[in-house]
C-alpha cells in the first residue's frame, strides 16, 4: 500500500506545516518520493551495465542472452531499411491527407 494512502487515512502530516517553510501535504509528496528516489539511485549503482557482468547469471545464461542481443541487432539492421522506406511512404499519405482536408476546409469557408 503507497505511503500516501497510509498517510492520508492516519491524517496527512498536516503536523509539519510550517516546518523548512513547506506546507504538510508538500512533505507528503517528499515523503513519499524519497524512498522512491533513493531505490532509483542504488538500482543504478547496483546493476551492471552489460549482460557479461551480471553475477547472477550462469555462463550458459550469459552466453544465451548475449547471442539474443546480437541476433535482435542484426534483425534490427537488417529490417532498418525497409522500415524507412514505409515511414517514407506513410509521411507521404498522411501529408496528403493533411493537405487535402486543408484544402476541402477552406473551399468549404468559401
Amino acid at each position: 500500500m503507497p505511503i500516501a494512502f497510509v498517510a492520508a487515512r492516519s491524517q496527512p502530516p498536516f503536523f509539519m506545516d510550517g516546518v523548512a517553510g513547506l506546507k504538510g501535504w508538500q512533505w507528503l509528496f517528499i515523503l513519499e518520493g524519497l524512498p522512491t528516489a533513493l531505490f532509483g539511485l542504488l538500482f543504478l549503482a547496483v546493476m551492471p551495465d552489460r549482460s557479461h557482468d551480471a553475477r547472477w547469471l550462469d555462463p550458459d545464461e550469459r552466453d544465451q542472452l548475449q547471442s539474443a542481443i546480437e541476433q535482435g541487432k542484426r534483425a534490427l539492421a537488417a529490417s532498418q531499411g525497409a522500415t524507412l522506406v514505409s515511414n517514407r511512404t506513410s509521411r507521404r499519405r498522411a501529408s496528403g491527407c493533411l493537405h487535402e482536408g486543408s484544402i476541402a476546409g477552406l473551399a468549404a469557408r468559401a
